[in-house]
């Protein structure tokens, strides 16, 4: 119509703006907007024109309010992605995915449903085992509560990694019962219902409202009546979608078979797609208005924004089975398959009409980045115009920067001491990255914090060996575990997680020695000649430790006997590497004949109360020794000998497991584990002197970090002191006690040292600030 062309021998002033991002982009056209306003432009004669409602109708309304020029628009949401209808769907997701953690926490912290469920005690639950159903989580919510007061009840302190650190048993406690009432009602979700069945159930669901999710509705959130606008158009539109669909199988009928939860939640998913528009409650203004709504409309002054390659003309669908000749046969045969000529005719058309209702200016923009930080090259009909008015748009456009936009009231600042501010900051960072302790780099230095420090980690403290080579390996990766009690959690998966697996071949081992033990009637050192025996006493030690793991998560139960598989194989793998090295002591041509010949006497030696002094500090610690031999070699007088062995899982599990150089850990002062397992030998067994120490690396079946103290020479037929070995173990337990010190004094700076580096798995990341960053690769 003639109303939407320039007038007679008239056409607008044609401009173009590049901008960075989107963002950038709509606050420019927001400032410009403003100067229109400002010289006497009226609002309602300004439009802002877009052809994906998505994100640019919201952003473009935000944009002009923070430049004060009040705006109106029909803002689109999506039905799924309302509050009140999101609630709804939490729901339902939570049931079809089987009540997983995910789905209970995000029901937990979901703001519509008065539920009482508590999610950092479901957090705990569920990350600390794999749990699924409605009956389950209540069972085991229960049991942890009950395992909490047996802890509490036993008064017992952080004991390393090996025992678990519970909430408050009440808390836990009144979690279950929580869960238990939301069971009662949630439990109706959990049995199969045919489809007229599911609608009936949420319809009633909806109208009785046993969670409150109207009421929740109405709790306005300070001024924010949009939000209560939104749901109460989004739960109305979910009622209205629930009826039509019931009128709709009353009177076509529809499938007797019945679903469970997870087919009745996505067939409603796929309904929910439509969105709910609502006006802005300001009714006048300029106008942001979508391209379908803007043509056939004239204003004195249109903004067409969002001109990036894919927006506007809006790419047609393609399909995954008809190529183009294809639907333009079928559209020939009158079937609505529409060519991509027509649908780019449309387009172009669209633009047109766009284009030809600016009877004064006519500004077209576009982002160079989409919000992905991905670049973007401009639309096609920017071109097709520039070239028909004899533009070049690479010219013509105004490139804008950031230092170019500003908002009315907002702060280009952060004021006269600025300056000041940004040299402190450079100052910490540069005194962080010398990596010596300060404030700003783990020292604590608030006297109420270093009292309670001194108390905490005072002489009455209980150590674990685990803790103190936590420390020496990453002083700020042990504060923020033990301290701030950071951790990292992942959910369980099908599969079996590691410390499961770990205590399982622990348990194996345990139990095999313990069968060796009462066979060979004393310490046992297995050579070659006993293999007859072993291996189906080892088979045995396995099957014992699996059954004895009920009520632990092992994986999928189709995976059981897969999983016992593979624990075989690995501990076979290992008896043959020490029935290799016992081989070896016994050949004098090799380096292992010097070894003191010692058997396993056994396992899982427990001491709870063992005493250092150590330069002038005083500490206990306790733990647990996982294997624990006498001698047994009768080339010299070794009853009076003891040797204890650390099994790992992996050598990576040893301090500096990954380096290269094997001696740099004890250098670096982090092997304290096995140190402090000989100093607890030598008290426990004053009558007998510790002759080895070492670690066990049961995957790639390696000794780690093995201390010789007493060795054999074979010439002389006499037992030799090491004295090197002597002073590593030596200087390892000065390091404990400095460590002990620093701990003391609140030094917990971030420095891995560099035999270790940072494990990919430390919890403390994503917060480290160690000098270039986590050295992730040097482990």
């Amino acid at each position: 119509p003639a109303a939407a062309r320039p007038r007679a021998g008239e056409s607008p002033a044609l401009a173009f703006l590049a901008a960075p991002d989107v963002e950038r982009e709509l606050d420019e056209v927001a400032r410009r907007v403003r100067q229109l306003a400002d010289a006497g432009a009226p609002l309602g004669r300004i439009a802002v024109v877009t052809r994906q409602a998505r994100p640019y109708v919201d952003l473009a309304v935000a944009a002009l309010d923070r430049f004060g020029v009040p705006a109106t628009a029909r803002r689109r949401t999506a039905l799924r992605e309302i509050p009140a209808v999101r609630a709804v769907r939490s729901l339902l997701a939570a049931a079809a995915d089987g009540w997983s953690r995910h789905g209970l926490v995000e029901l937990a912290e979901q703001p519509y449903l008065a539920n009482e469920l508590d999610a950092r005690m479901l957090n705990f639950a569920g990350f600390s085992r794999r749990i699924s159903g409605l009956a389950e989580w209540e069972r085991t919510l229960r049991q942890l509560g009950d395992a909490a007061a047996a802890e509490e009840a036993r008064g017992s302190g952080d004991d390393g990694d090996h025992r678990r650190a519970y909430p408050p048993s009440p808390r836990l406690r009144a979690a279950a019962e929580a869960f238990a009432r939301f069971a009662a009602q949630a439990a109706a979700l959990d049995r199969k219902r045919t489809l007229a069945e599911w609608l009936e159930w949420l319809d009633r669901f909806l109208s009785e409202d046993p969670w409150g999710i109207e009421r929740r509705i109405h709790a306005v959130p300070g001024e924010r009546f949009d939000v209560v606008r939104l749901d109460l158009a989004g739960r109305r539109m979910l009622g209205e979608l629930v009826t039509a669909w019931r009128q709709a199988l009353g009177a076509w009928g529809g499938a007797d078979d019945p679903l469970a939860i997870e087919d009745f939640h996505r067939q409603l998913d796929d309904l929910l797609d439509g969105d709910v528009a609502l006006p802005t409650p300001v009714p006048h203004g300029v106008q942001v208005l979508e391209a379908l709504a803007a043509a056939y409309r004239s204003f004195d002054h249109v903004f067409v924004v969002g001109l990036e390659g894919g927006r506007f003309p809006v790419r047609q669908p393609g399909s995954p089975i008809l190529d183009e000749a294809e639907r333009a046969a079928l559209a020939e045969h009158g079937l609505p398959f529409e060519p991509r000529a027509v649908w780019d005719a449309r387009e172009r058309e669209l633009f047109r009409m766009v284009v030809a209702g600016a009877t004064g200016t006519l500004t077209l923009s576009w982002a160079r980045v989409d919000a992905a930080g991905r670049e973007v090259g401009r639309s096609a009909f920017v071109e097709a115009l520039a070239e028909a008015a004899g533009l070049d748009p690479e010219h013509c456009a105004e490139e804008t920067s950031a230092s170019e936009v500003t908002v009315p009231g907002a702060r280009l600042y952060a004021g006269a001491d600025g300056p000041a501010r940004a040299l402190h900051a450079w100052r910490i960072e540069r005194a962080r990255r010398s990596g010596e302790p300060s404030p700003w780099n783990g020292r604590i230095e608030s006297p109420a914090l270093l009292a309670w420090l001194a108390e905490e980690f005072g002489d009455g403290r209980l150590w674990s060996p685990t803790q103190l080579e936590s420390y020496a390996k990453c002083p700020w990766s042990y504060f923020s575990r033990r301290l701030l009690r950071v951790a990292r959690l992942e959910d369980p998966d099908e599969d079996m997680d590691a410390a499961t697996r770990g205590t399982l071949a622990h348990e194996a081992l345990h139990r095999f020695y313990d069968a060796a033990l009462a066979k060979v009637g004393g310490p046992v050192l297995l050579r070659e000649h006993d293999r007859e025996w072993a291996s189906p006493l080892l088979d045995h030690a396995v099957e014992d430790a699996f059954a004895g793991a009920q009520g632990r998560w092992l994986g999928h139960p189709t995976l059981l006997h897969a999983k016992r598989a593979e624990l075989r194989r690995l501990l076979h793998r290992y008896l043959d590497f020490e029935l290799a090295q016992n081989e070896k002591m016994f050949n004098n041509r090799s380096p292992a004949a010097r070894m003191l010949r010692t058997g396993v006497a056994e396992h899982e030696l427990t001491f709870d109360d063992v005493v250092l002094e150590r330069g002038g500090v005083r500490f206990r610690f306790r733990g647990s020794i996982d294997r624990v031999e006498t001698g047994v070699d009768e080339r010299v007088a070794s009853g009076g000998f003891v040797a204890a062995v650390d099994y790992k899982s992996s050598k990576d599990s040893a301090p500096g497991g990954g380096s290269s150089a094997r001696e740099a850990p004890w250098h670096d002062r982090v092997v304290l584990q096995v140190p402090l397992y000989a100093y607890a030998l030598a008290t426990l067994r004053p009558d007998l002197e510790v002759a080895r120490v070492e670690y066990r690396a049961l995957k790639q079946r390696e000794t780690v970090h093995p201390l010789d103290l007493v060795k054999v020479d074979r010439a002389a037929g006499a037992l030799t002191r090491d004295a090197a070995a002597r002073a590593k173990l030596d200087t390892a337990l000065d390091a404990v006690a400095e460590h002990v010190l620093r701990i003391r004094a609140g030094e917990f700076p971030a420095a891995p040292v560099e035999s270790c580096g940072c494990p990919s798995f430390c919890h403390a990341l994503e917060i480290c600030r160690v000098k270039g960053g986590p050295r992730v690769d040097n482990h």
